[in-house]
């Protein structure tokens, strides 16, 4: 039997935005239920610390399979296009993606499904 080996996926999203959590509970549970993603995240930053998260230009060199990020840097996104790793944007802040794909929620229809389905319900 032909042992695969784990692929490394970077998880660099702001923690503290409560859906930004939801998408990391996502992410980690359909790496769980898959298996072979071994994910390393970058914690907040915590102000007057020193310290900073983890961003795109902080992975250079990182010897990892893909990345996963928020980001509505136009000069981010750029950089993301020229490394050899591949990069999802969950960021929808700019009309553009620069390239990046990316994963964004359709508000519209959202809000068609919340309004059919309670005018389904007589309201």
């Amino acid at each position: 039997m032909r042992k695969t080996v784990p692929k490394k996926v970077a998880i660099l999203l702001p923690t503290s935005i409560p859906w930004i959590a939801l998408c990391i509970d996502g992410i980690r549970r359909f790496a769980r239920e898959h298996g072979g993603w071994h994910l390393f995240s970058s914690p907040p930053a915590v102000r007057g610390t020193g310290e900073s998260a983890l961003a795109l230009r902080s992975m250079r060199g990182w010897k990892g399979d893909a990345i996963i990020v928020v980001s509505d840097s136009e000069d981010e996104l750029r950089y993301a296009r020229r490394i050899r790793i591949p990069v999802v944007n969950l960021g929808g802040g700019l009309a553009r993606s620069y390239g990046v794909p990316r994963v964004m929620v359709n508000h519209y229809k959202a809000g068609r499904l919340a309004a059919d389905h309670l005018l389904g319900r007589g309201l």
